[in-house]
């Protein structure tokens, strides 16, 4: 467009020779007053064109930030914080049975304080470091691989010698997250392990077999339909701090409350297994308004050891308040 104004100013001139001197400068002047006319509109629709796309880039900015924003507060009213005790129904667990359970400002357990009958109290701290998390007064320490626990290293008490030394248990997880192997020493002395091997099944776990010494014992679950928002109260690993599994440190947690575990112990003659013991447990939950608040474990022993076999049934009682 610039250049056709060029071309037309040209062609007037040439034919406008015999013009007097005057109109021709008129002319000029004019032509010069549409060309500074022309460009100053095109240098304003430029700046016009960058300013609204810095707007619209602006504005699609603060979209985003309040969508990821809003999502982070419905994924922390929903229960779920990353390294964190979760929020069941906009409230916290802070007490089982005689345990009371303290947090810090980023919802992470660091403190439980249990107070007994007789008086009394004992007081458990945890420490969150970048690649660790300690736990006292017994100086269990856990390390992380990206966000997980992946292994501890923990004072091993040696009765005969009455002193400790320290040991290390190991966790392995599975392609899912989920996990998968659990060892640790049996004893230091003689360098003998116990394996914890896991499978899961429907998000659950659905059998976990101990291997130790020359015995095997295999624990299987059933389920109920209500969702597991507590901590794990009925899962036998070494070494894994319920508060930290409840807490995510330990992989994807069981998707569902347990209805049934049942233990049995094998003792292995003649490269044949024995059936040692046998304990069966059912879990009844008390749930108001999707809040677990007392669990009933019925458990039956069965106990083949001896040359009668005896059997026999306690209960177990579970109080959680929430606030």
């Amino acid at each position: 467009m610039f250049n056709l104004l060029i071309c037309l100013k040209f062609f007037v001139t040439l034919t406008s020779s015999k013009l007097l001197s005057l109109e021709k400068a008129q002319i000029n002047l004019a032509f010069c007053s549409l060309i500074r006319n022309f460009a100053r509109r095109n240098i304003i629709y430029n700046y016009m064109k960058r300013y609204l796309l810095f707007i619209s880039v602006a504005l699609l900015s603060m979209l985003a930030v309040t969508t990821f924003t809003s999502c982070g507060d419905d994924v922390e009213e929903n229960g779920y914080k990353e390294g964190a005790a979760p929020i069941v129904n906009g409230k916290r667990l802070v007490k089982i049975n005689e345990q009371e359970i303290g947090y810090n400002a980023d919802g992470q357990i660091v403190r439980i304080t249990s107070r007994y009958n007789d008086g009394t109290i004992y007081d458990t701290s945890y420490s969150y470091e970048l690649y660790r998390i300690v736990i006292s007064p017994y100086d269990d320490i856990y390390y992380l691989t990206n966000g997980r626990i992946t292994s501890c290293k923990y004072g091993f008490y040696l009765a005969d010698e009455e002193k400790s030394t320290e040991a290390t248990a190991t966790y392995e997880y599975d392609n899912w997250g989920y996990i998968k192997t659990t060892t640790h020493p049996l004893s230091v002395v003689d360098d003998e392990m116990e394996t914890y091997d896991t499978k899961w099944k429907d998000g659950n776990i659905q059998k976990i077999t101990r291997t130790y010494e020359d015995s095997i014992e295999e624990i299987t679950y059933t389920y109920t339909s209500h969702a597991n928002n507590i901590p794990p109260l009925f899962y036998e690993f070494p070494l894994m701090d319920n508060m930290l599994e409840w807490q995510g440190y330990f992989g994807k947690r069981c998707k569902n409350l347990p209805a049934t575990q049942i233990r049995i112990s094998y003792g292995i003659e003649n490269n044949s297994r024995v059936v040692g013991s046998k304990e069966t447990h059912n879990y009844n939950y008390t749930i108001e308004k999707g809040l677990v608040t007392n669990i009933k474990d019925v458990c039956i022993y069965e106990d083949n050891t001896f040359s009668t076999p005896r059997t026999w049934t306690r209960e177990f009682l579970y109080k959680l308040e929430w606030q």
